[in-house]
């Protein structure tokens, strides 16, 4: 027979046995986040970082905009790759935007120095960002993700997901047609380059038409030869 300070005992711990036991917060592991959690989450990563032009003061998506950073004697240069040192400033790629950051001496005050921001700056970024979207073509020819040729081409739009479709600017409507009646309505068309500077860049004589396969490289070239459209190529 218990005596009663055992009983006493037993009585005030038992409330609690019960309470641990029945606790689910206690008992079980932890759970894994709400898919609402997740999905916030990953919205949150692939956010795309925003920056301020310095002529319009708008704020907008990097992808957007240009980097431009000081070389060693203070002259602003491009930094289309966004990887020189130094501080930064951002203008919209856009090639009259780029002109009045130059006419009215933007450049000096977003650095707070006296500057050098050549007149011809435009044209250098425009041709940065032309040579930047043939060297992506050039790595998606390697990779295997370009199809080249016609025929090819046809035989790609059938079986393959096809994200942009490149055909020399002089190429005649009736084949252009041919292709493109083939694809999907969101399907980046290019016409931009003849067929002499495709050909040198893909490794081929006499390029027509190519089609970038989905890909990661293919969805970086869309966003550079964007870009270059909006610099008002």
């Amino acid at each position: 027979m218990l005596n009663q300070s055992r009983r006493t005992e037993l009585t005030s711990v038992s409330p609690l046995l019960h309470d641990i036991a029945t606790d689910d917060t206690a008992c079980s592991t932890p759970s894994a986040p709400s898919s609402k959690a997740t999905l916030a989450s990953a919205h949150k990563e692939q956010k795309i970082a925003q920056r301020r032009c310095i002529v319009t003061k708008d704020s907008t998506d990097k992808t957007d905009l240009i980097r431009f950073a000081l070389s060693p004697d203070n002259v602003v240069t491009p930094d289309v790759e966004e990887t020189l040192p130094g501080r930064g400033v951002w203008v919209s790629a856009n090639k009259d935007v780029l002109a009045k950051a130059i006419e009215q001496k933007l450049f000096s005050k977003a650095f707070k120095s006296n500057v050098i921001a050549d007149e011809k700056l435009p044209q250098s970024v425009e041709s940065i960002l032309n040579q930047k979207c043939l060297n992506l073509l050039s790595m998606a020819r390697r990779s295997g993700d370009a199809i080249l040729g016609f025929d090819k081409v046809q035989n790609s739009c059938k079986k393959d997901r096809i994200a942009a479709y490149i055909t020399c600017s002089a190429e005649g409507a009736d084949s252009r047609k041919k292709i493109t009646n083939m694809l999907p309505k969101n399907v980046e068309v290019v016409t931009l380059w003849d067929a002499d500077t495709l050909s040198g860049h893909l490794g081929t004589d006499n390029t027509n038409h190519a089609v970038l396969k989905q890909s990661g490289i293919a969805n970086k070239f869309i966003k550079e030869y964007r870009k270059l459209r909006a610099f008002g190529v």
